[in-house]
């Protein structure tokens, strides 16, 4: 085949090769159809820790040849195929079974088994080049190819984040922090996604909503147990041909200050609309954009901000006609608005961002804008009265797809602006918002490489400073997908790139929380060919501060401003709900290291007024009851919580970082250091604060 006639996995965005709005599936490149030498290579990056060394891995090709206490496989009762390591002694992951597992020849009914001593077997899935060590049963296989960005949020009210993906064959997922599906989930949908879902508590009754939007021009929205709430799902325009695919992720906030959320979805024809909880238009929707000359669809998510100091969110739209607007809730067109881009260039194929990034403390907007008329593509910055900021825009090397990211990167006043482009040869840029110039150490250039996404602002190496993220994508004959980090000065994280190989894709961004709720952060990832989410666990804490732009839109509720950062972390959290208190029990028969040495945590101690240790509250949980350990910080104290067993043994260490003032809840999933699920009975945990320390009890039932 030649070169230029080679299926590319570089393939445009679906809409970019819309004829009449339709969207088949994306061409993607064939992937390697050598399963000896996948295998092979497969089997390598699980069974060899990293960071051996080139000699290490020689030695481990030339040993294959050799009987290894090698994985083995089973394909649960929903068609996925586990994967177990039997050298260390975990679940590697759930993945997509390939054909000639599942079929009827299958010589046992309800499912296989392949003992697999010699390395002999099935295909392997890919597995990510990283020294970062996924969460316990993850990758997960999804229901089908994520082409959007993963939502997190605590959907279950159980103080632990799930993971929401929308698939562009219509299935939409809901996952645990162990991997497994939730209950009522996943729901199929006759409808494709290429839009990223969101959360929002729709209905007031303070748990989250998954609302979607569909090709089909469709607005969904789910409540718990994958049940579409009534009046759902909206179907605007469709009795006056408005109606269009979304491309667009919806943003949810409340627009008219009455403490109910709304909800705003743009379709590809530029139609605006805003919902209430029920489903229905609010009076002064649908607003349409202008028509381009040139028919670009309208691929940009609207931003929700406070422009005018009223109650309630403005909405902020980017068009393709070289306007950006600002609404109020009831459609009025805010003073100063529409902004016009240099050269009417577009501007709706990126998401904008709304935050303050000249240092003043009030709001502005940026939009990544397109190449024009011989004017090259742009970052544009406008004041909340729609007036261009000074020192702006700045050009770009190439087109942004994706969008921008705000953060205050460098400690000073003022947000920072992060930007990648598209490509063969990619650029991501650290602007300075007040000068619109890169800050020290960029732009970074990829070359043979090209970034579509969102860019992610998270502290993901734990030193107290913000890093960037970014997906890309090789533009070569075999595409590969990285996700790449650095630090604010352009200085690459230690542990990235993570290298996802096989013809895989990362189109959209990933997101970074704390998904299993012991504190310490994860970073989220969705894939399009191999159809795998995957969850790396960093060696970072997550707190307050340490996610301003986590994921694209900023936050579940996408609705892309710096005031989305301020939502609930997963780890500093108000106790909802008081259960019942363990027993007390006299902890003088336990080793000094249980018992505790320090001070003493009583109510009646003399600094008792620091810190509050109450016993271990049981969760009610699919498999059974886990313990939940409240306490409370007046200032920032380092922190220490382990678990023992009956016998004194050190079962797992949950927490052992500085913590600043909050309160908390930290969840045993009842698995010790190595992930093994621990017998029922009797526990204790230790948590020690600087000098002083207590002991409690606590129940693991299963």
């Amino acid at each position: 085949m030649e070169p230029d006639s080679a299926p590319s996995a570089h393939a445009p965005h679906p809409a970019h090769a819309a004829a009449g709005f339709e969207s088949p599936r994306p061409a993607l490149a064939a992937r390697p159809h050598d399963r000896s030498s996948r295998l092979r290579l497969a089997l390598l990056r699980i069974l060899v820790p990293a960071g051996l060394g080139i000699a290490l891995l020689s030695s481990a090709v030339a040993s294959l040849a050799q009987p290894i206490a090698g994985p083995s496989f089973e394909i649960d009762d929903r068609g996925r195929l586990l994967v177990f390591d039997h050298v260390r002694g975990f679940l590697v992951g759930r993945f997509r079974a390939p054909a000639y597992m599942t079929g009827a020849e299958s010589p046992e009914e309800g499912g296989i088994s392949l003992e697999n001593p010699r390395g002999l077997g099935p295909d392997l899935p890919a597995v990510a080049l990283t020294s970062f060590r996924e969460r316990l049963g993850f990758p997960v296989a999804c229901s089908g190819p994520v082409a959007v960005s993963p939502c997190i949020a605590d959907l279950e009210d159980d103080g632990r984040m799930e993971a929401v993906v929308a698939c562009t064959d219509g299935w939409i997922d809901l996952v645990t922090a162990i991997g497994e599906p939730v209950k009522g989930w996943p729901v199929k949908i006759e409808d494709e996604f290429y839009a990223p879902p969101c959360a929002i508590d729709l209905n007031g009754d303070r748990r989250l909503e998954i609302v979607t939007a569909g090709m089909s021009g469709k607005v969904y929205a789910f409540e718990r147990g994958g049940v579409q709430i009534s009046g759902w799902p909206a179907h605007p325009g469709s009795d006056a041909g408005l109606a269009a695919p979304v491309f667009a992720a919806p943003a949810a906030g409340d627009l008219n200050g009455d403490g109910a959320p709304e909800v705003c979805v743009v379709n590809a024809k530029g139609v605006v609309w805003v919902f209430d909880a029920d489903g229905a238009s609010l009076p002064g929707w649908p607003q349409v954009l202008p028509s381009p000359e040139h028919g670009a669809l309208q691929l940009a998510s609207p931003a929700l901000a406070d422009l005018d100091g009223r109650p309630g969110f403005e909405v902020v739209i980017a068009g393709q006609a070289g306007r950006i607007y600002a609404w109020r809730f009831n459609g009025e067109t805010l003073p100063g608005w529409p902004a016009v881009t240099s050269n009417l260039a577009p501007a709706g194929t990126a998401d904008p961002a709304i935050g303050d990034i000249d240092g003043d403390r009030h709001p502005d907007i940026v939009v990544a804008c397109a190449p024009t008329n011989g004017v090259p593509a742009r970052v544009a910055a406008f004041d909340a009265g729609g007036r261009p900021l000074r020192g702006w825009p700045c050009d770009l090397p190439e087109e942004c797809n994706g969008g921008v990211a705000l953060a205050n990167v460098a400690g000073d006043v003022a947000a920072e602006v992060a930007v990648a482009t598209i490509g063969g040869n990619a650029s991501l840029l650290l602007l300075d918002g007040r000068t619109a110039r890169p800050l020290p150490g960029w732009p970074k250039h990829f070359s043979d490489q090209t970034i579509n996404a969102v860019p992610l602002i998270a502290d993901l190496d734990g030193d107290a400073d913000l890093d960037i993220c970014v997906a890309t994508i090789s533009t070569g004959r075999e595409t590969h997908a990285w996700l790449w980090a650095a630090d604010a000065e352009g200085r690459e994280l230690r542990a990235f790139p993570i290298f996802l190989p096989y013809e895989e894709i990362v189109r959209a961004t990933p997101a970074a929380s704390d998904v299993d709720g012991d504190g310490n952060l994860e970073l989220v990832c969705a894939t399009e060919v191999s159809d795998n989410l995957h969850a790396w666990e960093l060696e970072a804490i997550c707190e307050p501060g340490s996610l301003p732009w986590p994921a694209q839109g900023a936050g579940p509720a996408r609705q892309g401003a710096l005031a989305d950062a301020a939502l609930e972390t997963p780890f500093v959290k108000e106790a909802r709900t008081e259960g019942p208190s363990a027993p007390s029990f006299d902890t003088s028969s336990l080793p000094p290291e249980i018992a505790g040495e320090g001070t003493s945590l009583d109510p009646g101690s003399a600094r008792a007024d620091e810190v509050q240790a109450p016993a271990a509250r049981p969760r009610e949980g699919e498999a059974g009851i886990f313990p939940t350990i409240p306490f409370t910080l007046e200032r920032d104290t380092p922190v220490r919580l382990i678990v023992f067993n009956i016998q004194g043994a050190s079962v797992r260490k949950l927490l052992d970082h500085r913590l600043p003032a909050g309160r908390y809840e930290i969840f045993w999933d009842g698995r010790d250091e190595n992930g093994r699920p621990q017998a029922s009975g009797i526990y204790f945990y230790q948590l020690v604060l600087g000098d002083r320390s207590a002991t409690r009890q606590l129940l693991l039932l299963k």
